[in-house]
C-alpha cells in the first residue's frame, strides 16, 4: 500500500499557483537584498542585514520531507533477531563513525544543542542568584564570580551561535540530497571544541555505563537470589513469633488480638537510618535531609531498611476490633499522649474513677485547643482577596504555615508530560474501580472527620463509646420477606423522618430555605441504593470561620462538668462502666491523630503539585520575566491603586506568559523568581509563593479527595473480605460481651452484627489507612527530592525533560496492594521499603558521581578559567540547598552545576528494565512477592555499586595501563596539545604550506582523534562486558562441574605456526557435529586478556597512556589495527553472551532444574570486585605442551543434555586452520623485503576472517536460545488453559519424539496428535505449527547441516514461533477482557473461567483453528516461508485493527456518551505502550547523548552508512543485544481496559465487532479501487460487475493484504486529520467533545463536501453532484453507494495533504513578506511611516517617562559651529547644512522611536493591570461562591449528624445484607463449579466406557470377520 500512500508536492493546481506566487516573492526579496543602488547616481542605499536566503527548491524539498513523515505508517513490531544484531554490531566495529560526510552534521547538531544548554545554564545561575542571594553580604561575596560566569556563558553562546549558523549548510545539504558537499564549512576549531566536549562526556558516563551493564545481567548473575522460591520465603511470616504476638494481645473482647495502631507497631522493627551510614554518607554542611526529616512524633518510627527479612510484622494480620478495656489500649493511648506532647499525663496514674475524670478533663482541654488549631489549618481563603480572610485574630493571613491561602492552578491545561501507568497496579486495581463498592459505615466515619464543631464531635464519640460498651439489641432480619422485619424497618424510617422534621422545626438557627435543601439532599441520598444511609456523602467541610458553628449548643464547653460529659452522673451510672473516661480520651486523641495525618497527606500532595507546576513551566519553554533592578518582596497585599502594575503578576501568569525566545532572554541582566519556595515546619513541607505567602493549590485538595476515595475502597474491600467476624453474642455481664465462632445455621439468616462486620473498629481502619498513606508519601517525597536536586543541577533541556518525566511518574505513583493478604499494612510496608531501597541506591550513586565530577573538574581546569565545550568550573563559595528546604544528596555551591548527573536518566531506565526482566523471570504470583523481589534487587544493585572496582582490574597489568588508564587520554588539554603536535609533524612531513592544505590536514587529524577517542570508549565497554560475561560463564561452568579451561585459548604466535605444524589439525569445521572429537586444552591463565591477544600479541598492540602511543594510532595502519582489536573483542563478547544466554534460558525452565539452589542466600556477587578474575589454582605456562590434558567435546554431551557451549572448542579448529593457512602463504610467497605494514595487513585479514567465522558459529547458539525462550513463553502463556493445551497445542517431551515417517500434516484445520515435530530434519518442510518442542529438541536441530544452512533454518523457526507467540498473546489478552482482571481468588473464580463476552475459551480455540485452516488453504502449506508471510500479515492485521478500533472507532461513541476520561485513559495507555505494538526506534541507554543528528532519519540508508554506531544504538532498544520484553505484550493490551467500567468494555467490544464487519468488505473495496485506477474510473454498472467478478477471485493472501491496506489508509487519514485540526483551528488534540464538534463542522465544510464533489464528478454522478452543490450545513450527507468507504478515506487524505501543503506555502509567504518589510525598513525610507515593527520590544517599563527632546536647540548649536558671519549675513556651506539636516533627521527619528517604545510599554502595563484587576474580581466571586457552598454543606453535615443514631441501624442492616448477598454469590459459584466438575467427571467416565465398549465390539467384529 506504500504506492498509494504517496504524495508529491507541487502537483495540485492550487498548490502550484501558490508556489508560483512564492517564487515571485522570493525573487523580489532576493533582488531587494542584493540591490544597493550602485547603478543609479543617487545616494547609496543601506545594505540589509538579512542574509542566507534559500532557494525555492529547498522549501519544496522541506515540505516533501515533512509530508512524507506525516503519512508514514508504523507497522506492527517485527521480531528482533539477536543473532542479526550481534553480527551487525561486529560489522560496525570495522566502520568509521566520524567521516567527511557526517562530521559537519554532527558539529551542527552539537552547536545547536550547545546553544540551548548555555541558555539553560544562564537561567540556572540567574535563578539561584535571585533565590539564594538575599543578603548584601552574600551578594558582595559572590557577585564578581557570578558576573564573570555570566559573561563567559554569553561569550560561548555567541561563539556557538556563529558556528551553528555557519554549519547550517550541512543541514541544508541533507535536505537537498547531497550531504557530502558541506565539509568546506568546517574549521579545525569547530572540531577542537567538539573533541573537548566528547572527552569530558565519555569520562562522565564511563562508570555509570559500567554499572548499567551490571544491572543488565543481574537477573542472570543473581538468578539464585531472585528466584521465586527464595522471594516467597521472604514473604512468609514467622509463625512462632505470630503466635506469641496473638497470645499477648488477646483479650476477652478481642479473641483474635489486633490493635488500632498496627502500622506504628508494624514499622517499629525497621532499623534506623544510622544503621546504613556505611552506604549513605550525609553532609555536615548546611541543612541536610536527615536534619529536617519528618520527626518520629508524627510517624512513630523511621522507615529505613536494608533487608526485607528484618521487616517481620508485629500484628496478627487481621482487621482491628473494638475494645474498651484500658489494658487493651493502654500502650496506644500512651503513644497518643506522646504524639500530642501531653507528657504530664500517663495512664499509669489512673486508679480510681476520680483519676479517670481528672485525666479526661486534661485531655478534653487539649482536644479543644488542638481541634481549633486543626480547623484553622484547614481553612484556605482565596489567594489575593483580603475580604475573604477568616476571623481568627491573626494580624495577617498567609505569613505562617498554619494559615494558608488557596491558589488556583492555572497551569494544569498546559501540561504535556503524562505519567506512565504501572501495569501491575492498574491490573490489580481494575475491579475495585469498576465496582466502586464502599462500606457505608466506613464512609460515614470518614465524613465524620470533616465535622468542624468540637461539641458535635465530642457528643458523637460519647455515643459511640456507649454503643461500644453496651451494643443495642438489633432485630433479626432475613433476606426473604419477613413481616416482623418489615414492621421494624418501616417504624425506623418513620422515626427517622419524624425526628428530622422535629429537628428542622425547633432549630431556630436554621432558616426555612435550608429546610428544603436539606430534605432534597436527604431524599437524594436515601433513594440511592448504593449509599442508602450515607446522607453526608457529598459534604466537604471547610471549617474555619465562626459561622460554621451555626446550630450548635450555646453552652460553653469548659463549663460542663467532666463527669457529666463522660456519662458518670447519677442518671447514667447504671449504663457506663469505669473505663469510659480513658476510652473516650483514647477516641478523642485518635480522632485528632487521623485529622493530623490527613492534613500531612495534603501537604505532601500540595508539594507535589508545586513541583509539577515548575516542571510544566520549564517544559513549555518558559524562562522568566526580566527585571532591570532588584525589588524587595513585600509581605502584604497593598491596595490596587497604589501597587505597581507588575506587582503580583504571578497570580494569574500561566506557562504561556513565561515563554520567551532565547535571544531575548540572553539579553536579560536579572530575572524574577517564578518558582515556589519551600519550608519544613511542624514535620511537614509547606509551599510559599514568590511573595512569601503560604499557599495550597486547589488541585491538591482534589488530589486529597481522590486519595481518600481510593483509601475507602481499599478499606472497604478488606472489611468485606474478612470472614473472622462470623460470631454470635453470649451475654456474660451487663457491660461485657464475648464472641465465639458460629456456623451458618441457615442460608437466608442475616445476623446484623455478624454479617455487617459491626465488631470491626472502622476508626482504627481509617487510622491505619491514613498512617500508611503518610508514610508512603514521605518515602516517595524523599525520592522525588533526590530527582529534583538532579533537575536543578543540570541544564540541558532534553535531559531536564527526561528527568521531569521520571518525577511526574513518581508523583503519580500509588502503592500496590496485595489483595491476597488479610490486611493492607504489609503492602504499605513493602511499598515504603521499596521506595527507601531505591532512594538509598540513587543517593549513593549520585553522591559518588558528584565527588568524582568535582575531582575531574579540578584536574582539567586551568586557573579557574574554562574552555569552550568543557563543563563549567565552579566557585567554592556559598553552599546552598538547591531544593530550597533540604538537601538529599549533597549541598552544592551557588555556581556549581553537574551536567554529569544526567546519568540518572539511563540509570532509571536500566533499573526499570531490570525490574521488569526480574519480575518476568520470577513469574511471581502475588504483588507482595513482586515488591519483595524489587527490594532484593535494589539491595543487590547497591551492593554491586559499592563493591564495583574500576574497569580493567581483571586484565593484566600491561593492558590495564595501556587501555584503561585515563590520566592522559581523558584530559582534553593534553589531547589538544597532542593534536597540535600531530598537525605540525604532518605539515613538516608533507611539506604543504598553503592555507588550504593546512586546513585539510588539521581537519583530518582532529577527525582521527575523535575516532580514536570514541573507539577506545567502545573497546572499554566491550572489555568490561566481557569481564562480566566471563564471571557468569565461570559460574555456570562450576554449577555444571565443567572446567574453566573451556573459556580460554592458548595463544600461538603467527611466526611459530610452522613449528607447531605437527600439532595443528585441519578439523574441516563445517557443522556442529565436526566438534565431537575435538580435544580440550586445559590451559588456564592467571588474568584475562583481550580477544586479539589470543591470536597475535606482537603487531596488534595499543597504548593510550602516552603521547607517542596515541600518535601511532593516528596513521592508517594504527587506525585499522585499533578497529580490528575492537572487532575481535566485540565478537568474543558476543560469543560469551550467546553461550551464557543458552545455558540460562534452558536452566531457567521449571522442568530443567538439575542443580540445587545454593544454601547461602547472601553469597557474594559473581561480578564486579567480588569475583575479579584472579585465578590462583593454576599457573599454566605458555610453553606447556598442547597434548598435556584433554577433554573431548563429545564428553560434554554424554554427561547431561544441559546446554554448555565451550568457547575454546569452537575457537581451536578455526585458529589451527588460520595458522596453517598463514604458514602455507608464508611458504608460497616468501619476500624478505616486506615491511611491517604488509605483515600487519596480512595478519589483520586472517584475524578478521577468523572472528567472522567464529561469529557465524555462535549465531546458531544465539538463535537456539531465542527460540527456546519464545517456546517457553508460549508454554507459560497457555498453561492456565488446559483445554487449549489439549485441543490445539502439542507439548513435546523426550518420550514423545517420533520419527519422520510417523509425522502427518492436517489440511482440515484439526491438529493430528501424531504430528510431534515442528519442522523436518532439513528444515524445508513444516510438519506441525502447534507443536512446542522441548529445549533438548531445539538444541539438537540441524546439527548435520552447514553453519550457513543452520542459521538460515533457525531464522525460519524463529520467525514462525515469534509471530505465533504475538498472535497468541493478543488473542488470550483480548479474551481476558470479559473476565475479572483482579481479585479472582477472592471471588473464587477460576483463572481460566473467561467469559464469553469476548469469545472466551471458544473464541481462542476458534481463532487459532482459523489460522490452521488458512495455512491449509495455502498453495504450499508445508513451505515455512509461505506460513511466515501468512502469519506476519495476520499479526499486522490484528494489531492494526486493535489500534484503529480503540484510537479512532471508539472515539465518537465514547465522546457522545460523555466518557471523555475513559477515552483519554485508552489513548494514554496506547501511547505509553506504543513500543510494544509498533515498530518504532528505541534509543540505547549507552548513547542517549550521542544520537543521529537531524534531519537524518534513523531508518534511512544514509544514517546506517554515515553514522553506523549511533544508528545501531538508536534502533534496538535500551539494551541492543538483549531480548525484548515480548511477554509484556498481553499485559499492555489488558492495561488499555483497566480504567474502563464493565459497560464501557462492552462498548469497546461492540466497536471492535463493528470494525470486523467493515473489514469483511474492505478487501473488495481496495481491489475495486485498484481496478478503477487502472481503467480510469468506470461507470456504475461496470463497477458493480467488477464487484461481482473480483469478489471470488482473491486468494487469502491478497485478501489479508488488502485489508491491511484499508487499515493503513484509515490510520493515515486520522493522523492527517489531527494535523489538519492543529494547523487550521489550533486544536492540539480532538479528544475533547467540544473540540470534536467544532472540528467536525469545519471538516465537513472544507474537506468532506469537496471530496464528495470530486468523487461524484469522477463517477459521472451529475445529480448527486448538483445536490452537493446546494446542500446546507444542517443537512445530512448521503454518500452514493458507488463510492466505497476506502475510496472516501483515500480521497480525504489527498485533500487534507493538499490543504496542509497550501498552509505551509502560505506560512512561508507570510515569513517572506515579513522579511521583505524588514529589509525595506532597514533602508532609507521615502514615505513618512515609522518602522515600528522593528522597534517593538517586550514590556519592561511600567511608568511613562519621556525625556524632553531639545531637537531645535541641538540643531541650532550644530548649525552655528561652522558659519561665516559677515555683517548682517550668515554664510553656511552646503555640505555643513546637509550634515546638520541629516543629524536632525536622525534625532527626530530616534525621538519617535523612543516615544513609541515608551507608550507601547506603558499601555502594555495598563492592559496588564486591567487583567490583574479582572483576575482579582474573578477570585473574589469564586471565593464567595465557595463560601456559600461551604456554609450549605456545613449546615447539612451538622444537622444530619444529630440523626446518626437514628439511621445507624439502617446502614448496618444494608451492610449486612450486602455481605450476605456476597456470601451467597460465592457459595453459588462454588456449588456451580463443583457441579460442573462432577458432571465433567461423569461425562469423561461415560466417554471412556463408550470408547472401551466400541473398541471391544470392533475387536470382536474383526475376530468374527
Amino acid at each position: 500500500m506504500s504506492d498509494y500512500l504517496v504524495y508529491k508536492v507541487g502537483t495540485n493546481a492550487k498548490a502550484l499557483e501558490l508556489e508560483k506566487e512564492l517564487l515571485k516573492e522570493l525573487a523580489d526579496l532576493k533582488n531587494e537584498i542584493e540591490d544597493t543602488g550602485l547603478d543609479s547616481g543617487n545616494k547609496l542605499k543601506s545594505l540589509s542585514s538579512l542574509g542566507g536566503l534559500k532557494d525555492a527548491s529547498f522549501f519544496k524539498l522541506q515540505r516533501q520531507m515533512m509530508i512524507n513523515g506525516l503519512i508514514k505508517i508504523r507497522q506492527a513490531k517485527k521480531v528482533q533477531i539477536q543473532a542479526d544484531a550481534m553480527a551487525q554490531e561486529a560489522a560496525i566495529a570495522l566502520q568509521s563513525e566520524h567521516n567527511q560526510t557526517g562530521l559537519p552534521l554532527l558539529l551542527h547538531q552539537f552547536y545547536l544543542d550547545r546553544i540551548e544548554q548555555l541558555v539553560g545554564l544562564k537561567y540556572l545561575y540567574m535563578l539561584r542568584f535571585r533565590r539564594f542571594c538575599s543578603s548584601s553580604q552574600t551578594v558582595e561575596n559572590i557577585y564578581e564570580d557570578y558576573r564573570k560566569s555570566l559573561q563567559f556563558i554569553m561569550d560561548e553562546y555567541m561563539d556557538a551561535f556563529d558556528r551553528a549558523k555557519r554549519l547550517s549548510c550541512a543541514y541544508n545539504a541533507v535536505i537537498l540530497g547531497d550531504p557530502s558537499r558541506s565539509m568546506g564549512s568546517v574549521n579545525a576549531e569547530d572540531i577542537i571544541i567538539y573533541l573537548s566536549w566528547i572527552i569530558c562526556h565519555l569520562h562522565s558516563i564511563r562508570k555509570i555505563n559500567s554499572f548499567i551493564k551490571l544491572l543488565q545481567w543481574i537477573p542472570v548473575s543473581h538468578a539464585s537470589l531472585l528466584n521465586k522460591n527464595k522471594i516467597l520465603e521472604n514473604c512468609e511470616v514467622d509463625e512462632s513469633f505470630k503466635a506469641f504476638t496473638n497470645a499477648n494481645t488477646r483479650t476477652s473482647l478481642d479473641p483474635a488480638g489486633g490493635t488500632s495502631f498496627q502500622l506504628m507497631h508494624y514499622f517499629s522493627t525497621l532499623p534506623d537510618a544510622a544503621a546504613t551510614n556505611d552506604v549513605i554518607r550525609t553532609q555536615n554542611e548546611n541543612k541536610t535531609y536527615e536534619e529536617c526529616k519528618t520527626s518520629p512524633r508524627l510517624f512513630d518510627q523511621k522507615l529505613f531498611s536494608t533487608e526485607i527479612n528484618k521487616l517481620e510484622p508485629l500484628w496478627s494480620g487481621e482487621l482491628p476490633r473494638k475494645k474498651s478495656d484500658l489494658k487493651d489500649f493502654r500502650s496506644e493511648l500512651e503513644k497518643l499522649l506522646q504524639f500530642f506532647s501531653l507528657n504530664d499525663l500517663s495512664t499509669r496514674h489512673i486508679q480510681t474513677v476520680g483519676d479517670e475524670a481528672e485525666f479526661f478533663f486534661h485531655v478534653d482541654q487539649a482536644f479543644k485547643k488542638r481541634f481549633d488549631r486543626q480547623q484553622m489549618e484547614q481553612c484556605f481563603p482565596a489567594y489575593g482577596t483580603t475580604a475573604s480572610e477568616p476571623k481568627y485574630s491573626i494580624p495577617q493571613w498567609g505569613v505562617k504555615w498554619n494559615c494558608s491561602y488557596e491558589r488556583e492552578a492555572n497551569w494544569i491545561s498546559f501540561r504535556k508530560i503524562r505519567a506512565t501507568e504501572n501495569i501491575s497496579r492498574e491490573r490489580n486495581m481494575a475491579q475495585l474501580w469498576q465496582y466502586n463498592d464502599t462500606d457505608e459505615l466506613l464512609r460515614i466515619n470518614s465524613v465524620f472527620l470533616l465535622v468542624g464543631n468540637s461539641e458535635i464531635v465530642l457528643d458523637s464519640l460519647k455515643k459511640y463509646a456507649k454503643n461500644t460498651l453496651k451494643p443495642p439489641d438489633y432485630f433479626s432480619t432475613k433476606v426473604t420477606t419477613n413481616n416482623n422485619a418489615t414492621e421494624d424497618t418501616a417504624a425506623l424510617w418513620h422515626k427517622l423522618y419524624s425526628s428530622f422534621n422535629d429537628r428542622c422545626i425547633n432549630d431556630d438557627s436554621t432558616n426555612s430555605n435550608f429546610e428544603d435543601v436539606a430534605v432534597t439532599h436527604l431524599s437524594h441520598h436515601l433513594i440511592n441504593t448504593r449509599a442508602a444511609a450515607s446522607v453526608t456523602n457529598r459534604s466537604n467541610s471547610r471549617a474555619g470561620s465562626t459561622e460554621m458553628y451555626r446550630g450548635s449548643s450555646t453552652s460553653s464547653f469548659e463549663n460542663i462538668s467532666a463527669t457529666q460529659l463522660i456519662g458518670l452522673d447519677d442518671e447514667d451510672d447504671n449504663t457506663i462502666d469505669d473505663t469510659n473516661g480513658a476510652y473516650l480520651s483514647y477516641l478523642l486523641l485518635r480522632h485528632l491523630k487521623i485529622r493530623e495525618l490527613r492534613r500531612s497527606v495534603l501537604s505532601d500532595l500540595n508539594y507535589f503539585r508545586s513541583i509539577e507546576r515548575t516542571l510544566t513551566i520549564d517544559d513549555n519553554g518558559g524562562l522568566a520575566l526580566s527585571s532591570d533592578s532588584q525589588q524587595s518582596v513585600k509581605k502584604d497585599f497593598p491596595s490596587s491603586q497604589y501597587r505597581k502594575l507588575s506587582h503580583l503578576r504571578h497570580i494569574y501568569n500561566t506557562p504561556a506568559d513565561y515563554k520567551i525566545s532565547h535571544p531575548v532572554f540572553m539579553k536579560f541582566k536579572e530575572i524574577h523568581n517564578r518558582d515556589d519556595y519551600y519550608s519544613f515546619e511542624d514535620d511537614r513541607v509547606h509551599v510559599k509563593d514568590q511573595n512569601g505567602y503560604f499557599i495550597v493549590y486547589d488541585v491538591a485538595k482534589n488530589d486529597l479527595k481522590r486519595v481518600e476515595k481510593e483509601l475507602l475502597l481499599i478499606g472497604s474491600y478488606y472489611i468485606r473480605k474478612d470472614k473472622s467476624f462470623k460470631h454470635k453474642i453470649v451475654r456474660k455481664a451487663p457491660s461485657v460481651q464475648k464472641y465465639r465462632h458460629m456456623t451458618h445455621q441457615s442460608t437466608d439468616d442475616v445476623d446484623m452484627r455478624r454479617d455487617g462486620h459491626e465488631f470491626i473498629d472502622r476508626f482504627a481502619v481509617l487510622h491505619d489507612l491514613w498512617q500508611g498513606e503518610v508514610v508512603y508519601q514521605e518515602s516517595k517525597r524523599q525520592l522525588i527530592d533526590c530527582y529534583m536536586e538532579v533537575y536543578n543541577s543540570i541544564y540541558d533541556p532534553k535531559e531536564r525533560h527526561q528527568v521531569a518525566e521520571i518525577i511526574i511518574n513518581l508523583i503519580n505513583d500509588r502503592p500496590r496492594f496485595d489483595f491476597k493478604q488479610k490486611y493492607f499494612l504489609k503492602s504499605y510496608q513493602a511499598c515504603c521499603a521499596a521506595l527507601n531501597s531505591r532512594f538509598r541506591l540513587i543517593k549513593t550513586i549520585l553522591s559518588d558521581q558528584i565527588e568524582e565530577y568535582r575531582e575531574y573538574i579540578n584536574k582539567i581546569s586551568r586557573g579557574g578559567k574554562g574552555d569552550y565545550g568543557q563543563p563549567p568550573n565552579f566557585v567554592r563559595k556559598q553552599l546552598i540547598n538547591v531544593n530550597g528546604y533540604r538537601s538529599t544528596i549533597k549541598n552544592l555551591y551557588l555556581l556549581e552545576v553537574h551536567p554529569a548527573l544526567a546519568v540518572i536518566n539511563p540509570l532509571t531506565k536500566a533499573l526499570d528494565h531490570t525490574l521488569s526482566e526480574s519480575s518476568n523471570s520470577m513469574n511471581t504470583i502475588s504483588i507482595q512477592a513482586e515488591l519483595h523481589g524489587e527490594i532484593k534487587l535494589y539491595e543487590i544493585a547497591l551492593n554491586e555499586w559499592t563493591s564495583m572496582k574500576s574497569c580493567g582490574t581483571s586484565y593484566s597489568n600491561q593492558i590495564e595501563r595501556d587501555l584503561f588508564s585515563s590520566s592522559y587520554v581523558e584530559n582534553p588539554h593534553f589531547i589538544g596539545e597532542l593534536g597540535q603536535s600531530a598537525i605540525r609533524s604532518k605539515e613538516l612531513q608533507t611539506g604543504h604550506h598553503n592555507s588550504g592544505m593546512k586546513h585539510k590536514i588539521a581537519v583530518d587529524i582532529w577527525n582521527r582523534l575523535i575516532e580514536v577517542i570514541l573507539t577506545r570508549h567502545r573497546l572499554i565497554d566491550a572489555a568490561w562486558e566481557t569481564e562480566i560475561m566471563t564471571s557468569i560463564y565461570r559460574t555456570q561452568a562450576n554449577k555444571l562441574k565443567k572446567e574453566e579451561s573451556h573459556l580460554f585459548l592458548r595463544p600461538i604466535p603467527f611466526e611459530l605456526a610452522g613449528n607447531y605444524g605437527e600439532g595443528l589439525y585441519n578439523y574441516n569445521y563445517t557443522c556442529e557435529k565436526d566438534l565431537a572429537n575435538i580435544k580440550l586444552d586445559r590451559y588456564l591463565p592467571s588474568n584475562l586478556s583481550l580477544a586479539i591477544q589470543e591470536l597475535d600479541e606482537k603487531h596488534m598492540t595499543l597504548n593510550f597512556r602516552s603521547k607517542e602511543g596515541i600518535l601511532q594510532l593516528l596513521n592508517n595502519n594504527g587506525m585499522e589495527n585499533l578497529k580490528t582489536i575492537l572487532y575481535a573483542q566485540v565478537v568474543h563478547k558476543n560469543c560469551l553472551l550467546a553461550a551464557v544466554l543458552l545455558n540460562h534460558t534452558c536452566c531457567g525452565l521449571d522442568h530443567c532444574k538439575t542443580i540445587q539452589e545454593t544454601e547461602n542466600s547472601e553469597r557474594k556477587s559473581v561480578i564486579g570486585s567480588q569475583h575479579s578474575f584472579k585465578l590462583m589454582t593454576s599457573h599454566s605456562s605458555p610453553v606447556t605442551k598442547i597434548e598435556d590434558r584433554y577433554e573431548t567435546f563429545a564428553d560434554l554431551e554424554d554427561e547431561k543434555l544441559i546446554p554448555f557451549v565451550s568457547i575454546q572448542l569452537h575457537k581451536l579448529p578455526l585458529r589451527d586452520q588460520m595458522l596453517l593457512d598463514f604458514a602455507n602463504k608464508e611458504t608460497q610467497v616468501h619476500n624478505s623485503t616486506r615491511n611491517y605494514e604488509d605483515v600487519c595487513l596480512i595478519k589483520r585479514n586472517f584475524v578478521r576472517s577468523f572472528f567472522s567465522k567464529l561469529m557465524d558459529a555462535f549465531q546458531i547458539y544465539s538463535l537456539k536460545a531465542q527460540i527456546i525462550a519464545y517456546f517457553n513463553d508460549i508454554r507459560n502463556l497457555i498453561r492456565p488453559f488446559p483445554d487449549i493445551c489439549s485441543n490445539i497445542f502439542v507439548l513435546g517431551s523426550k518420550q514423545s519424539h517420533t520419527s519422520a515417517k510417523e509425522r502427518s500434516f492436517s489440511l482440515t484445520g484439526h491438529i493430528q496428535k501424531g504430528s510431534r515435530s515442528f519442522l523436518s530434519e532439513d528444515g524445508k518442510k513444516l510438519f506441525n505449527l502447534w507443536y512446542i518442542p522441548t529445549f533438548e529438541e531445539v538444541i539438537c536441530m540441524f546439527k548435520t547441516l552447514s553453519v550457513y544452512q543452520s542459521i538460515k533454518r533457525l531464522k525460519v523457526i524463529l520467525n514462525l514461533v515469534s509471530t505465533l507467540h504475538d498472535i497468541c498473546q493478543y488473542v488470550i489478552a483480548f479474551a481476558k477482557m470479559g473476565n475479572n482482571l483482579a481479585l479472582a481468588s477472592v471471588l473464587k473464580q477460576d483463572k481460566t473461567n473467561i467469559k464469553a463476552n469476548w469469545g472466551g475459551i471458544e473464541g481462542i480455540v476458534n481463532e487459532l483453528r482459523d489460522i490452521q485452516i488458512q495455512v491449509d488453504m495455502l498453495q504450499s502449506p508445508r513451505d515455512p516461508q509461505a506460513v511466515i508471510e501468512l502469519l506476519e500479515m495476520r499479526k499486522n492485521l490484528i494489531f492494526s485493527q486493535f489500534d484503529v478500533c480503540l484510537r479512532y472507532s471508539a472515539r465518537d461513541t465514547l465522546l457522545a456518551l460523555n466518557k471523555e476520561n475513559s477515552y483519554r485513559a485508552i489513548v494514554n495507555s496506547l501511547n505509553a505502550h506504543r513500543d510494544q505494538f509498533q515498530d518504532i526506534n528505541q534509543h540505547s541507554v549507552y548513547a542517549l547523548s550521542l544520537m543521529v543528528p537531524e534531519p537524518v532519519d534513523i531508518g534511512s540508508e544514509l544514517a546506517q552508512k554515515v553514522f553506523p554506531w549511533r544508528t545501531f544504538q538508536s534502533r534496538f532498544g535500551i539494551y541492543p543485544l538483549s531480548y525484548k520484553q515480548w511477554n509484556n505484550l498481553g499485559k499492555c493490551i489488558e492495561n488499555c481496559f483497566t480504567r474502563l467500567s464493565r459497560d464501557e468494555i462492552k462498548i469497546i467490544n461492540g466497536e471492535i465487532l463493528e470494525t470486523s464487519l467493515k473489514l469483511q468488505n474492505a478487501a473488495i473495496q481496495v481491489e475495486n479501487y485498484k481496478s478503477q485506477a487502472k481503467n480510469n474510473i468506470q461507470s456504475d454498472k461496470s463497477a458493480s460487475s467488477v464487484n461481482g467478478s473480483r469478489k471470488y477471485s482473491l486468494d487469502h493472501g491478497e485478501t489479508l493484504q488488502n485489508i491491511q491496506n484499508y487499515l493503513q489508509v484509515w490510520t493515515c487519514m486520522e493522523e492527517v486529520k489531527n494535523k489538519f485540526a492543529e494547523m487550521s483551528l489550533g486544536l492540539p488534540d480532538i479528544i475533547c467533545a467540544d473540540n470534536i464538534k467544532i472540528f467536525e463542522k469545519f471538516y465537513r465544510r472544507e474537506i468532506i463536501l469537496s471530496v464528495l464533489k470530486d468523487a461524484t464528478r469522477d463517477h459521472n454522478l451529475l445529480q448527486e453532484h448538483e445536490r452537493l452543490l446546494q446542500i446546507t450545513d444542517t443537512e445530512k450527507i448521503e454518500v452514493p453507494a458507488v463510492i466505497s468507504d476506502f475510496e472516501l478515506k483515500y480521497r480525504q487524505i489527498q485533500h487534507i495533504l493538499v490543504a496542509i501543503e497550501c498552509h505551509m506555502i502560505v506560512q512561508m509567504r507570510k515569513k517572506v513578506a515579513k522579511d521583505h518589510t524588514f529589509v525595506l525598513s532597514e533602508k532609507v525610507r521615502i514615505d513618512r511611516n515609522l518602522p515600528i515593527d522593528l522597534w517593538q520590544q517586550e514590556a519592561s517599563a511600567e511608568t511613562l517617562l519621556i525625556d524632553r527632546p531639545y531637537l531645535a536647540d541641538a540643531f541650532v548649536r550644530s548649525l552655528f559651529k561652522d558659519v561665516k558671519d559677515s555683517n548682517n549675513n550668515i554664510t553656511i556651506s552646503k555640505s555643513h547644512l546637509s550634515k546638520c539636516l541629516s543629524e536632525l533627521d536622525m534625532r527626530a527619528m530616534e525621538r519617535e522611536r523612543i516615544c513609541f517604545e515608551n507608550y507601547s510599554s506603558f499601555y502594555d502595563g495598563l492592559l496588564l493591570h486591567l487583567r490583574y484587576l479582572c483576575n482579582t474580581r474573578d477570585q473574589e466571586v469564586k471565593n464567595l461562591q465557595s463560601r456559600v457552598g461551604q456554609l450549605s454543606e456545613e449546615n447539612f453535615v451538622n444537622t444530619h449528624f444529630h440523626l446518626a443514631d437514628k439511621f445507624h441501624q439502617l446502614v448496618l442492616e444494608i451492610t449486612a445484607l450486602r455481605a450476605k448477598i456476597a456470601d451467597m454469590r460465592d457459595y453459588s459459584v462454588n456449588q456451580e463449579q463443583i457441579i460442573r466438575k462432577n458432571i465433567k467427571n461423569s461425562f469423561d467416565n461415560l466417554v471412556k466406557n463408550l470408547y472401551h465398549s466400541s473398541t471391544t465390539l470392533k475387536s470382536r467384529f474383526n475376530d468374527y470377520r
